[in-house]
Formats: structure tokens, sequence, C-alpha cells
């Protein structure tokens, strides 16, 4: 909701409060991340793996609660704004206040702006922080249980394919239900609700954490850490890899030793190349959302269209589990990074339309099948280094992960502050496709070509 607000601010002419909102969360993930990652780790050694858990729902929904607090005193402050039924008074009125300037001298409207874009940031990394903690960490413990290493790869291949279809159900319900309701109350008091709503999920996710943790997987808050590597780990079957941390570090180096932990493990070319699929901004996201209004397309289609790619999402879901069944968790991710960049080169084509209507068709046309590479090879990335990471840095090389997407995640923020006319979204477009060719190339020939040629050894 904020990035269409902050977008319907400059009447959909400029991508620049999107943007700047866009790299203050994707900096404060950034570098927050490797250090939350840090904490994971020291978390989960000393057997408090449900407490650090708690800690970050909390700290997460806190945030998130304060920035829509601070969005609807913002938005009581420069004038009632509603999304989604506005008459032209209104809307004059509330162009004038930003055209003619007059937000840019109110020191409170411009601290409030700053602190929505801190707490969105912090909120962001904290999200992506539990995450880690979840997929990267909690997942393996749950899978050791199982007794063979065939058993243990099924069970994490269904268990990721259902997280990500949870994950995806929510995007889809989510912005529909939030839509529901900041159209039937008035934007302020929507958005207060929003805020309301986290503090209802705060109590859940910590019931949740709590009764997995102490009742159905104890294993999760055990002391210590095994660290005899499990044969199993190392999917390249090369020793060397599977590094550990000291645990000697002072905070001011502890990002750069994470960094180092990332490039030891072998899996790291695929790492990589999931990062740099962040920099792709064709995914229905605010950047895109704004330019598509610009070209004359509604908000209400818009929408209808994100979902569509959202339940793509969910199909990709249910491909990744036939793949895996027939084919390699390796080949699997390799077939579908070229999908996506297949795709996105129908995408790429609209950069040479002249008309508006080809091309919006061939940009939405490739958007919403490319999804379908995307989150195939985001699961089948995410399982390897499920298996190759050692326990005892889990944290680390995850936040780490998360690190280097909010980095390439913040590239196309960065580059349309510069180029923030609709009519420059092109520069963005062709950005993304060659990030997602040099995907490719990377996996291709940085992993699954070295991969290969071990096995034929």
């Amino acid at each position: 909701c904020l990035t269409i607000w902050l977008a319907q601010l400059t009447e959909y002419k400029s991508l620049l409060l999107v943007s700047t909102y866009g790299v203050a969360l994707q900096l404060i993930v950034c570098l927050a991340t490797p250090v939350l990652g840090r904490f994971i780790d020291d978390m989960a050694k000393n057997g408090k793996r449900s407490m650090m858990a708690i800690r970050l729902i909390a700290a997460e929904n806190m945030c998130v609660l304060l920035a829509t607090l601070s969005c609807a005193y913002l938005l009581g402050r420069t004038g009632t704004l509603n999304l989604t039924q506005q008459n032209d008074d209104q809307a004059h009125t509330q162009s004038s206040y930003f055209s003619e300037g007059s937000f840019w001298q109110d020191p409170l409207a411009l601290v409030l702006l700053g602190t929505i874009h801190f707490l969105g940031g912090s909120a962001q990394a904290l999200d992506k922080s539990f995450l880690v903690a979840v997929e990267r960490d909690w997942i393996v413990v749950m899978a050791s249980k199982n007794a063979s290493r065939e058993a243990e790869e099924g069970w994490l291949s269904a268990t990721n394919v259902v997280l990500k279809q949870i994950d995806l159900s929510c995007q889809i319900l989510a912005p529909a239900i939030s839509g529901w309701v900041l159209t039937l109350l008035p934007p302020t008091f929507g958005i207060v609700w929003v805020g309301l709503w986290n503090c209802l999920a705060l109590l859940v996710e910590g019931l949740s954490v709590h009764v997995i943790g102490s009742r159905l997987v104890p294993e999760l808050n055990s002391t210590g850490f095994d660290l005899e590597p499990n044969p199993n780990d190392d999917v390249e079957g090369e020793g060397g890899h599977l590094l550990e941390d000291d645990g000697n570090n002072s905070n001011c180096m502890s990002g750069w030793k994470s960094l180092q932990l990332y490039f030891a493990q072998s899996v790291v070319f695929a790492g990589l190349g999931l990062a740099l699929l962040y920099f792709n901004v064709l995914t229905f996201s605010g950047m895109m959302t704004a330019f598509l209004v610009s070209k004359g397309m509604s908000l209400s289609s818009i929408g209808m269209w994100r979902g569509f790619a959202s339940t793509v999402g969910l199909l990709a879901t249910c491909i990744y589990n036939q793949s895996t069944k027939h084919f390699s968790l390796q080949f699997t991710a390799l077939w579908s990074i070229i999908w996506e960049f297949l795709c996105l080169s129908l995408t790429f084509a609209s950069v040479f339309s002249t008309s508006t209507q080809v091309k919006l068709a061939l940009l939405i046309g490739g958007v919403l099948p490319s999804r379908i590479g995307l989150w195939v090879y985001d699961i089948a990335v995410t399982q390897l280094y499920q298996q190759s990471v050692a326990e005892t840095v889990r944290g680390q090389v995850g936040g780490t992960q998360m690190s280097l997407n909010a980095f390439m995640e913040l590239l196309p923020y960065g580059l349309a502050i510069v180029c923030h006319k609709p009519e420059q979204f092109s520069i963005l477009i062709s950005g993304g496709y060659f990030a997602v060719g040099l995907a490719m190339l990377l996996y291709g020939f940085g992993f699954y070509m070295p991969y290969q040629r071990r096995r034929t050894l």
C-alpha cells in the first residue's frame, strides 16, 4: 500500500519516492541481516532457537505497528488520501501540496517520512532474518530426524514446497483483504487496522513458535552443535568448504567474516545467481506498478495481474515437486533459470515496441510465465544450501545470502532515482534482463558444469 501511495503523491509522474523507500528498505536489510545471522547462530548454539524467533517476531511487529501509526499521522497531516476513490478536487489538492513544495518545507512531515522508511526497513530485515532461521536452520534440524539421505532430501523438498505455497498464498490473500478493508474504512483507520492486525499476528506467531520448540520438536532447543559433519551435507562431495565460525570476531569484522564463510560454500555460484535475480524489477513490484499506471492501466487491473502472477507461483511449487521426482535437484535449478531467461526475452522485446498496448502485452506476457522459473530456482537453491551448509554457520550464510539479495534489489531502486521518469523504465527492464542472463551463466558454468564433471570422475 505504501509504495502505491508514494507513487500517487507524484501523480505517477515520478518513481522518486518509491525508489527512495526501496533503497532504504534494501540498504537496511543489506547491512543488518549478516549481523542478525550471527545472532541466530549464537542463540542456536545456546539452545535458544525459540527465544530467538520470538524476539525477531516481536521486534518486527512493533516496527510495523509504529510505521503504520506514523503513516496514519502523516496522512492526516497532509490530507486524507483514499487509494481507490478520490475525486478531482481531492487529487488536485494533494498534488499541489507536493508539487508546490509544501511537503519538502514541512520538517515534521519529513521526519515522519524518514521514520516510515527506517521502520519499514527494520521490519523487513527482521522478517528476512526470521525466514533464514526457519528455512536454513529449523527445517534442516527437523529433516535430520529421517533415517536415510533419500528420506531426508524428500522431506526437505516436500516441506520447502509447502512453505512456499503458504507464502505465496499469503501474497495473494493479504493484498486483497487489505485492499477491501482500506476501501470500506477511511484511509487513516484502515492503516491503523493493518497495524493492529500485526499485533494479533505477534500473539499467534509467538504461541506457534513456543509450541513447536517446546512440544513438537524439542531438538530445536538442544544445547550446542553436532560438530561432526553430516556426510550428506556437502552436495558437491568436496571437503574444506564447510568452514565454521571461531566465535572470536569483533562486531566490526562479523560482516566480513560472514562474507568469507559465504564464498567458501560449495554452492556459492548458485547463491550468487539467486541474488542476481533480485536485480530484476519485472515482478509487479512498486516500480512496475507505477510504470503500468503511468501507461493507463487501472489499479484493479494491476491487482488482477498480480494475483495471476502469484497463482503462477503456486503452480511453480507443484512443478518443482514433480521435477525433483524425475530429475536431480541440480538439473531442476538449471532448467528453471533457463526458462526464466527465455520468458523475460519476450519482456525485453517490449523495449523496442512503440505501441503502448503491444508494450504492455509483451511486458505482462513475459513476466507471468517467468515466475515459474523464478520460484522453482528459488526453492532449488534453498534446498542446495540446506543440504550443504554446516550447522554452526547456517545463520551467517543465510543472512549473507539475504544481504546480497537486498543489495541486488537496492541497485535498480538506486538506478530509478536517476532514471525516475516512466519513459526511462526500459533501462530498468534491460538491466533486469541481463542480470537474469548473468545468473544463468553463473549457475550453468560456475556450479552445474563442475558438478557434472565431478560426477563423471
